[in-house]
């Protein structure tokens, strides 16, 4: 059985592990040359939400902003990115976007969408509790690796295999928590050629109760 925080014990160790050595060898080994990648994500994002260029958007946990980046292409003018990885915004190739590590964004403006993706599960509680505790956004689109129920470990071996996935949860449980902030789990599910639930991944958007 996998200790969920036998890696890290602390917050300080978890982000520091999200250093140049994470993107690139860790669990990744091309990162920086992936931005093909998110095109169809964008788009997939931007249609499904019926988005404009005007719209107002967040995406926590942006990396080097790559899906940022495909959002920009569409003609989008409002976009912030933050991420925890001091490495990740400091190489960033996309320097006319907003990017930050400071987390205190996150309650500046009303977001009309915050993308979460691959995200939660790289986070202890407490640190979700506060970005769900002071964020300000209409939806919230989140994609989650998840266990199942009566297992202990994460259902696909991918999500096994990252170091810094210290937060396994059922889907169940990932619905309770976020909505436990005022936030409402739309059913309907997203079914799109990039953003779909399968088992073991969890993915959905939820709407600001308030």
């Amino acid at each position: 059985m996998r200790s969920f925080v036998k890696y890290f014990k602390t917050k300080k160790e978890l982000i520091d592990f999200f250093s140049e050595e994470y993107f690139t060898s860790v669990n990744y080994s091309d990162y920086l040359h992936r931005k093909s990648k998110y095109v169809n994500t964008a788009s997939d994002i931007y249609n499904f939400f019926g988005l404009t260029k005007y719209s107002i958007i967040l995406d926590y946990g942006c990396a080097v902003g790559h899906l940022l980046n495909g959002l920009s292409n569409l003609g989008m003018q409002n976009l912030t990115g933050v991420d925890t990885s001091k490495w990740a915004i400091a190489n960033s190739p996309y320097k006319d976007i907003s990017m930050s590590t400071d987390i205190s964004i996150i309650s500046k403006q009303l977001y009309d969408l915050c993308i979460v993706l691959d995200v939660f599960e790289h986070m202890f509680d407490d640190q979700i509790d506060y970005v769900l505790s002071n964020l300000s956004a209409k939806r919230i689109l989140v994609r989650i690796p998840y266990r199942l129920e009566n297992e202990t470990d994460f259902y696909l071996e991918v999500s096994r295999k990252d170091p810094s996935h210290v937060n396994c949860k059922t889907k169940e449980k990932w619905i309770e928590k976020i909505e436990s902030f005022g936030y409402y789990y739309v059913a309907d599910p997203i079914a799109t050629k990039t953003i779909y639930n399968s088992t073991g991944c969890f993915c959905g958007y939820f709407i600001n109760n308030g």
